[in-house]
C-alpha cells in the first residue's frame, strides 16, 4: 500500500493510507554493499491482522503514537477513541440488485468512513463525514448483513456488506463507540465503586455493598419534606 502520513482531512486519513506504516524517522542510507531499495509500488495485498502496537504511528488526529491504533481483525474491539477500524468487507454496485456487490476496503474512525475498492489509497469511491449522519446505520432492506450509511448533507451512500452477523454485530458497534466519542465519551466503563459512590450521593445514603433495602415510604416522605422546606407547594 503507498503510504502518505500527511494525508490526514477532518483527522482521519481521507485517501486511505495505513496510519500504521507512517513514520516520522528517516530511513538509514543503504550500505554500500546493499542493493538500492526499489521504488514505492500501490499493493492491494492484504494487511497484516493485528492490533499490536506499531512504532511511530499517527493515530486519527495524526499526532504521533505508538498505541494499538490500528483495529483491522475481529471481533473490532474499539477502546479509544483515536482508533481507526479497518476492514474488508463487500459494497453494492447496482441498487436494483442487492446481489450485485464487489469487495471493498473500509475504513471508519471517530470522523469518517471511507470505502475504497481495494487496500490502494488512490481507488477512494466515496467518503462520508460522521457528522453528516443523521439517519442511525441499520440493515438494508432487503439483505442480510449490509450496513447503510447515508451522508444526509451531501447526499452520499456507503454501503457495507459483512460475510455473517457477528462482523456485522461488530461493526455497529464500532459505530456506537465513535459517536459516543464525539458526544464526549471516552469508551470507559464506570467501576463498581464509582457507581455505589454515585447511588449513595444520590438516593439517601443507599449503599449497594451493605444489602441495604429501599423503605419506599419513607424515602417518598423525605423527598416531599425536602421539597417543601425548599419552598415548593403541593397542590
Amino acid at each position: 500500500m503507498a503510504v502518505n502520513s500527511k494525508a490526514h482531512t477532518g483527522g482521519h486519513f481521507a485517501s486511505g493510507s495505513d496510519p500504521a506504516a507512517s513514520a516520522s524517522a528517516p530511513a538509514p542510507a543503504p550500505s554500500a554493499s546493499a542493493p538500492a531499495p526499489s521504488a514505492p509500488t500501490n499493493s492491494t495485498s492484504p494487511v497484516a491482522n493485528t492490533t499490536a502496537p506499531v512504532a511511530n504511528t499517527t493515530n486519527v488526529v495524526g499526532a504521533l503514537s505508538t498505541a494499538d491504533v490500528i483495529i483491522n481483525k475481529a471481533p473490532y474491539e474499539v477502546t479509544k477513541c483515536d482508533q481507526v477500524v479497518m476492514i474488508t468487507a463487500k459494497r453494492i454496485e447496482n441498487f436494483d440488485d442487492y446481489t450485485s456487490r464487489s469487495p471493498a476496503f473500509f475504513t471508519m474512525s471517530a470522523y469518517l468512513i471511507n470505502m475504497f475498492e481495494s487496500q490502494d489509497n488512490n481507488k477512494l469511491l466515496e467518503s462520508i463525514n460522521l457528522d453528516h449522519i443523521r439517519i442511525i446505520p441499520s440493515v438494508l432492506r432487503g439483505s442480510k448483513n449490509c450496513l447503510g450509511f447515508q451522508d444526509s448533507v451531501n447526499y452520499r451512500n456507503i454501503t457495507m456488506c459483512m460475510d455473517d452477523q457477528a462482523t456485522y454485530d461488530a461493526i455497529s458497534k464500532v459505530y456506537e463507540n465513535f459517536m459516543s466519542c464525539r458526544m464526549g465519551g471516552d469508551l470507559k466503563e464506570f467501576d463498581p465503586v464509582t457507581i455505589n459512590s454515585v447511588l449513595t450521593a444520590s438516593c439517601n445514603g443507599f449503599n449497594s455493598t451493605s444489602g441495604v433495602t429501599y423503605d419506599l415510604p419513607k424515602i417518598r416522605a423525605e423527598v416531599t419534606a425536602d421539597l417543601q422546606r425548599a419552598g415548593v407547594v403541593f397542590i
